[in-house]
């Protein structure tokens, strides 16, 4: 992971803000800067990122289910604008992958900005990626949710207030990810920080925010949680908490519902019928025959060139950690006798708060105990302890660290150039 900001430091502390949704072009490291031991000398990477946010289509290109919910939000928009105070919207768009669900949300944004109300909206998903794509925040930004648990401070929770003070829409894409504990918990901040002098302000949901809710339940359910933990799972109650209950009863608000269906990012037939079957579980031996020809190791598998596009620039999915750090140390050893450079090694230096460690510091976190599976790597925000670059190496970020400058986790990139720190 390349922890990069554009000339600004970021801090623990900092207050959500809204995408400036332009090219990132990464000039500095901040605090995960690449150095040597004493400090003196270092590298820093120019990262041109491949992630940028989906432009938006303009109304009348949008395929007749896409223009069905614009045209209720555009609705309800006007409503609200023109001081008639609509019934709140509560509002679910799924669709299965490829449907445009993201290029629709921008579409939707759009709108907003035409009417002047840009201000008024917010956009979120699980991912740093995803949210990158609608060019939004993570939820976990947005609402400032402690990572280990426990509470904000007065601090965070005063930036908060400042920030969704006159929101009043709020797209979630990717709510296949979100758990009815989040779901519930994310309501419950949003709502205090909205009406802090109101004590009662947690009864009601979002504290009247609009809510959109987008997505595909096929899709990645919430991460490290109970197979129940999704939004459509239902509640026992006589076993689950309460915050699963709230979640559960929130995710049961929602009475508008406008599926997409049309198919516009897989033109092949036969690949798409494969796709729809695996979709709703029911593939027939024929599908399976079609996805085993895609086995490497088969002697029906179409014969591949991996030297070539899109090959060639192709992401792999690793199944072990240790597979794929070694893959990596390959692929940059490969890249530099492909460029005629010299492989750069890279030891990693640790900071807290800017500065460099101090040597009892230092001290402290290599006798750490190395208990506990990625423990230290996740500790260390998941950096390694040294990294092999090299120019037109492809990379990848691991972390979330601005999701401004879409350098959000999975956002990838490559190498263009290093200059010397003094």
């Amino acid at each position: 992971m390349l922890a990069m900001t554009q000339k600004t430091t970021i801090s623990d502390n900092a207050q959500p803000t809204s995408s400036t949704g332009s090219e990132t072009r990464i000039m500095e490291l901040s605090q995960a800067i690449f150095d040597t031991e004493k400090g003196d000398t270092g590298l820093i990477a120019d990262l041109v990122s491949k992630v940028t946010a989906l432009r938006a289509a303009k109304p009348n290109e949008l395929l007749e289910d896409q223009w069905q919910e614009y045209d209720i939000i555009d609705w309800h928009l006007e409503q609200y604008l023109s001081g008639r105070c609509p019934q709140k919207l509560r509002m679910i768009i799924p669709g299965e992958a490829g449907v445009g669900k993201s290029k629709t949300i921008q579409t939707i944004t759009e709108n907003f900005v035409d009417r002047h109300a840009a201000s008024i909206l917010v956009k979120a998903a699980y991912t740093g990626l995803a949210a990158s794509v609608i060019d939004g925040q993570t939820l976990h930004h947005l609402a400032m949710l402690p990572l280990q648990g426990g509470k904000q401070s007065v601090q965070t929770m005063k930036a908060l207030e400042a920030y969704w003070q006159g929101k009043q829409y709020l797209i979630i894409d990717k709510m296949s990810m979100v758990s009815h504990e989040m779901f519930a918990k994310l309501s419950g901040i949003i709502s205090r920080v909205k009406t802090p002098n109101d004590r009662t302000s947690t009864n009601k949901p979002f504290s009247g925010l609009n809510v959109i809710l987008v997505g595909d339940f096929h899709q990645f359910p919430p991460v490290a949680a109970k197979p129940s933990a999704p939004l459509y799972c239902p509640c026992n109650p006589e076993k689950d908490m309460d915050n699963k209950m709230v979640g559960r009863k929130l995710y049961e608000q929602f009475d508008v519902i406008v599926r997409l269906k049309t198919q516009v990012r897989v033109t092949d037939p036969h690949w798409l019928d494969v796709l729809q079957h695996i979709w709703h579980g029911n593939c027939s031996d024929e599908h399976i025959t079609t996805l085993r020809e895609l086995v490497l190791t088969n002697k029906r598998c179409p014969v591949t060139d991996f030297s070539s596009p899109p090959w060639s620039e192709a992401l792999l999915v690793m199944p072990r950690h240790a597979v794929q750090m070694k893959w990596n140390s390959m692929s940059a050893k490969a890249c530099s006798l492909a460029q005629g450079l010299s492989l750069i090694n890279c030891p990693a230096f640790n900071t807290i708060q800017g500065r460099l460690l101090t040597l009892e510091e230092k001290f402290a976190v290599a006798a750490k105990p190395k208990t506990g599976r990625g423990r230290n790597r996740h500790e260390r925000a998941g950096l390694a302890d040294e990294v092999d670059i090299a120019i037109g190496m492809e990379v990848m970020v691991t972390f979330n660290v601005s999701m401004d400058l879409d350098v959000a986790n999975g956002a990838h990139g490559h190498i263009e150039d290093t200059l010397k720190r003094r």
